[in-house]
C-alpha cells in the first residue's frame, strides 16, 4: 500500500477499531447471561457509593476492578449492556494496540489480518464483551508487552512493569505469571542488574501495592483473605473437571497453529533478534497453561493473554516469511484463515444442527449459544422489577443483573449472587464474611415485603449450593423453601435466563402468570 509511513499505524489502528466495534456490538447485546456479570456490575457500582470490598460486601477478586468499571458507571449509571460495553471499550484499546504495535513492527498487512482474526473470533469476542475482568486484565497485558517491547533496559522499565503488574494482578489473581515473567525478566534485560536497580525495581511495585491493594486488607483482613485466597483454596481442589482438548482448541485454533510456527521456527532457525519477543511468547503461553490445565479452570480464564501471544507470534512468524516467496507467504495466510474459519465446526460437528448457528458456531464448546432475544428479555424483567419492587425496596434473588436494571439496592450478603450462601461450618462468622445462611435466605422468601424473586432457569444457580465448598444445599432446607415458592409465589418471567417469581398478594390485576 502507497502510504506515508507515519500513517500506516493509524489506519491499522481505524481498520482495528472498526471491525472490531462492529462485531462488539452484537456480542455486547446478544452474549448469553452469565451468573458472574451481576457480581461484578453490584460491586462497581457498590464503590462508587461509598462501600469498600471486603469490609461491606463479598468480592472474588482483588480490590482494584470495581474502581476501574465504578469509575465510568459513575458517569454512565450502570446495566448489563452498559457493562458489557465498558469491558468492550478495553477489548477495543488492547486490540487497537496490539495491530498499533505489529503495523510498526511489522507491516500493515500483519496487522490488519492479526485484528480481523480477533474481531472475528467468536470466542474472544463473546468473552471480551462479557460484565467480567477480562477485558480490561487484557488491555493491561498488552499495554506491558509492549512496555516490555519498546522500552530500553533499564530501572524505569523494570519499575514500570511492576507497576503494571500490581494492577494487573489487582484486578485478576490469575494473571500473575504472565505480569511476574515479564517483570522479572526486566530485570535481566541485557546484562545483570545493579544493586540500585534491583532496588527502584522491587520498591516500585511494593509502593503500588501498598497503596493500592494493602488497605483493603486493613480495614477487613479478615473477610478480604477469605474471599480473595480461602475462598479458591478451597473450592478449587472440589472441582474435579480438567478442560478438555476440544474447549482449549476452539478457544483461538489459528492462534495455536501460528505459535507452533513460531515455536519450531525459534528452535530450528534460531533468529539473530527477536529475543524480547520470544521472552513475551514464553510469558504468555506460561499464562494460558496456569489458567488452562488446573483442574476447575474455564477457557475463558486464557483470554486475556491471547493478544500478548499473538504480538510475539506475528513478530517471529514474520522473520520466516519476511524474504519468502509471496505465494508461500499466501498459503501461510490462506491457511491461517481457513484454520480459523473451519477448526471449530469440524471439531464439534456433532452439536450441528440444533443449539449451535450463525456465529455461536464458533464458540467454544461450554459456552452457551448466543441469544438474540436478550435485550427484550431485560427490558420485560426491569420491567417487572420496577412494576412491583418499589424504589428504595432491596431486590432479593441471584439474578442480581435485574435489580442493577432496575436501579435497586442489594442486601450485602446477596451480592455475590449465587454465590452467597455459606457452608455452616466457616471458621467465622457468615455476617463477618457477608455470606447469607439458609436461614436467612429462607427469612427472605417469608417477608412479605418481598415482592419479587430474581432467579435464573438453572437450579444449582439459585442458592442451590454453599461457598466455599460447592456442597449441595440440604434436601431439608431446599424442601423447605419449595414449600415456600409453590404456595406464596407464581412465575411471571421465565424467558431465557430469566426466572421472576412475585408473591401472589403483590401482583397488580392483569399481571401475565406462567403454569
Amino acid at each position: 500500500m502507497n502510504l506515508p509511513r507515519r500513517f500506516r499505524p493509524w489506519l491499522a489502528v481505524t481498520v482495528a477499531i472498526a471491525t472490531y466495534l462492529t462485531a462488539a456490538m452484537f456480542f455486547v447485546r446478544h452474549g448469553a447471561l452469565n451468573p458472574d456479570e451481576g457480581f461484578y456490575a453490584a460491586a462497581a457500582r457498590a464503590v462508587f457509593a461509598g462501600e469498600i470490598p471486603y469490609r461491606d460486601f463479598g468480592y472474588t477478586q482483588p480490590p482494584l476492578f470495581p474502581y476501574v468499571n465504578g469509575l465510568v458507571m459513575y458517569f454512565t449509571g450502570s446495566g448489563l449492556f452498559v457493562q458489557r460495553a465498558i469491558n468492550g471499550v478495553w477489548g477495543g484499546l488492547a486490540l487497537g494496540l496490539a495491530a498499533w504495535w505489529v503495523v510498526r513492527r511489522i507491516s500493515i498487512g500483519s496487522a490488519v489480518l492479526l485484528a480481523a482474526l480477533f474481531a472475528l473470533s467468536s470466542p474472544w469476542m463473546y468473552f471480551t464483551n462479557l460484565g467480567k475482568t477480562y477485558a480490561f486484565t487484557g488491555l493491561v497485558a498488552v499495554v506491558a508487552s509492549w512496555v516490555w517491547l519498546e522500552s530500553p533496559a533499564g530501572t524505569r522499565k523494570s519499575s514500570i512493569l511492576g507497576l503494571l503488574a500490581v494492577i494487573g494482578l489487582g484486578c485478576r489473581l490469575p494473571s500473575v505469571p504472565f505480569f511476574g515473567v515479564l517483570w522479572l525478566a526486566s530485570l535481566w534485560d541485557g546484562c545483570r542488574p545493579s544493586k540500585k536497580h534491583l532496588l527502584v525495581a522491587c520498591a516500585v511495585p511494593a509502593a503500588a501495592f501498598a497503596g493500592l491493594i494493602l488497605p483493603f486488607y486493613l480495614v477487613a483482613p479478615q473477610a478480604s483473605f477469605f474471599w480473595v485466597l480461602d475462598f479458591h483454596r478451597v473450592s478449587v481442589p472440589l472441582k474435579f473437571w480438567h478442560l478438555a482438548w476440544q474447549e482449549i482448541v476452539t478457544l483461538a485454533p489459528a492462534l495455536w497453529v501460528a505459535a507452533l510456527g513460531a515455536a519450531g521456527t525459534v528452535l530450528v532457525k534460531r533468529p539473530a533478534d527477536g529475543r524480547r519477543e520470544v521472552v513475551l511468547g514464553i510469558a504468555a503461553l506460561l499464562a494460558l497453561a496456569a489458567n488452562l490445565l488446573p483442574q476447575g479452570v474455564y477457557e475463558e480464564y486464557g483470554v486475556p493473554f491471547l493478544l500478548p501471544l499473538a504480538m510475539s507470534v506475528a513478530f517471529i512468524l514474520n522473520r520466516l516469511v519476511v524474504k519468502a516467496p509471496r505465494i508461500l507467504v499466501g498459503a501461510i495466510v490462506t491457511a491461517l484463515v481457513a484454520v480459523h474459519v473451519l477448526a471449530t465446526p469440524l471439531i464439534l460437528w456433532r452439536d450441528f444442527p440444533g443449539r449451535r448457528l450463525g456465529a455461536s458456531q464458533w464458540l467454544t464448546p461450554n459456552a452457551p449459544p448466543l441469544d438474540p432475544d436478550l435485550p427484550a428479555q431485560v427490558r420485560h424483567a426491569r420491567q417487572l422489577m420496577e412494576t412491583l419492587v418499589p424504589p428504595g425496596q432491596p431486590a432479593i434473588g441471584p439474578n442480581l443483573i435485574v435489580g442493577i436494571e432496575a436501579g435497586r439496592p442489594i442486601p450485602p450478603d446477596l451480592r455475590m449472587g449465587p454465590f452467597s450462601v455459606g457452608d455452616g461450618h466457616l471458621p467465622m462468622s457468615a455476617a463477618k464474611l457477608h455470606l447469607a445462611t439458609p436461614a436467612e435466605i429462607e427469612s427472605y422468601l417469608a417477608d412479605p415485603a418481598v415482592a419479587l424473586l430474581a432467579f435464573f432457569k438453572r437450579p444449582a444457580l439459585n442458592y442451590g449450593w454453599t461457598v466455599p465448598t460447592y456442597g449441595k444445599m440440604p434436601p431439608d432446607i431446599t424442601a423447605r423453601w419449595l414449600e415456600i415458592y409453590r404456595r406464596d409465589f407464581v412465575i411471571v418471567d421465565q424467558e431465557g435466563e430469566f426466572l421472576l417469581l412475585a408473591r401472589r398478594n403483590a401482583l397488580p390485576p392483569g399481571t401475565a402468570v406462567h403454569p
